[in-house]
């Protein structure tokens, strides 16, 4: 007689495998972070004493796991945190931090509640968006603080600069909302030929900050007893480049501080060949590893994955990874990436699917045939040996931006944090 079927009632009966005996994980290390935030500390001194950092969280802190990265900022001294979204600002706050943060993209006039009750720093780009605000603080103990965002050529978000002056003239010193700073985005900065449109940029944000006037801008006030303006202009690319961009501050008086955004390069990744190609103190915080699932020998004219799109030219011997799109790897490696097994680089072979992809092991293995690697080890992201792929080496790949790399991974892929 058949047993019959064995329910498993309750969660707490279920053994939690170790993920590194499993499918694909990613290792972050939380010193990397440490270490990146006191490099570029010391580059924000040695360019602007005004300068001071943010951290940009958003995208679940491009991957690497936005409530671990900011509670390893606030160990190393960093309290500010920007992202894109209210509900990445929502998490933070359900975390536990409580330093400022900033909502870099435009919101819902719906959501000024939740940015005024959660003590949100929302950047403004239209009157819409400032009413809403407004309407919002009316109750609240202090006025609800933003940051003026002028479009200096970015044509994203912002006020042009004549909007962007009726704006601040018209919520200058009024009593539910304060213009505690005034930013923009660089379009150009992380390009080959950046300097031109960059300086075209600061020059056009150096001329509203002077229509404004020193005495306005010295007057600001934030509602909370602090004066003077803080500017907003430098990403992660920006902030490399800064020692080139002298007339950065043309304009001092009446400007508290400089924030200086640190997106990527707070993970270490390079946001611009120059820094991938030279070299940089800056070390990668994130590692992501998969598994080998299954080994097969496969004959000379076989084909694999799906539309056959790799026909095998000799028997080989084509392993299966644990990791495909559902995790984070781009299909667009199909047929030209590869992946770091034993110090060496394995291509890989046929499309990218969904839950797995395939790689060719026939040379790595050539003396070692006859061993079952099932269970070993590649690297997606990371080092073996003297081999190194980085995200902005996927990136280059397929011809993206680095941000994607790690921004793709998915809640299938877990992270394991260590100092």
């Amino acid at each position: 007689m058949n047993s019959p079927l064995r329910v498993i009632s309750s969660p707490e009966s279920v053994t939690a495998f170790d993920p590194r005996r499993s499918r694909t994980w990613a290792d972050v290390k939380l010193s990397a972070i440490s270490h990146n935030i006191r490099a570029l500390k010391r580059q924000v001194r040695e360019n602007s004493p005004l300068g001071e950092l943010i951290a940009v969280v958003k995208a679940n802190a491009y991957g690497h796991g936005a409530s671990a990265i900011a509670r390893a900022c606030i160990v190393s001294g960093l309290s500010r945190f920007a992202v894109a979204t209210v509900t990445e600002a929502l998490e933070l706050r359900q975390a536990g931090i409580s330093g400022e943060i900033f909502l870099m993209s435009a919101f819902l006039p719906e959501e000024a509640e939740t940015i005024v009750r959660a003590d949100i720093i929302p950047f403004i780009s239209s009157l819409r968006q400032a009413q809403s605000l407004v309407e919002a603080a009316r109750s609240a103990p202090f006025p609800a603080r933003a940051f003026l965002t002028v479009d200096t050529g970015m044509g994203r978000e912002g006020c042009l600069e004549d909007e962007a002056f009726f704006l601040w003239k018209s919520f200058y010193g009024h009593p539910t909302l304060r213009f505690s700073g005034i930013a923009t985005h660089f379009s150009s900065v992380d390009e080959q030929d950046w300097k031109e449109p960059t300086h075209e940029q600061i020059i056009a944000f150096n001329r509203f900050l002077i229509s404004l006037g020193e005495e306005s801008l010295s007057a600001a006030d934030d509602g909370r007893g602090e004066k003077g303006v803080t500017l907003s202009l430098c990403n992660s690319a920006a902030l490399l480049r800064s020692s080139a961009l002298p007339e950065l501050l043309s304009a001092t008086a009446g400007v508290r501080r400089l924030l200086f955004r640190a997106g990527l390069i707070l993970y270490g990744i390079a946001p611009f060949p120059e820094m991938q190609e030279e070299g940089t103190s800056l070390q990668p915080a994130l590692s992501w590893k998969a598994r080998i699932i299954l080994v097969r020998e496969l004959p000379a004219g076989a084909t694999v994955g799906y539309g056959r799109t790799s026909t095998l030219h000799r028997a080989s011997c084509i392993a299966t990874i644990a990791a495909g799109y559902a995790d984070g790897v781009s299909r667009r490696l199909s047929n030209i990436g590869h992946v770091l097994y034993r110090g060496s680089r394995a291509p890989i072979v046929g499309r990218v699917s969904m839950d797995q992809l395939q790689v060719d092991l026939t040379d790595i293995l050539a003396s070692d045939r006859n061993h079952d690697v099932t269970g070993d080890v590649v690297t997606l992201i990371g080092e073996e040996g003297t081999e190194r792929q980085t995200a902005y080496d996927l990136a280059k790949q397929i011809g993206t931006t680095p941000h994607e790399s790690t921004c793709s991974l998915s809640s299938r892929v877990p992270r394991l944090y260590s100092l």
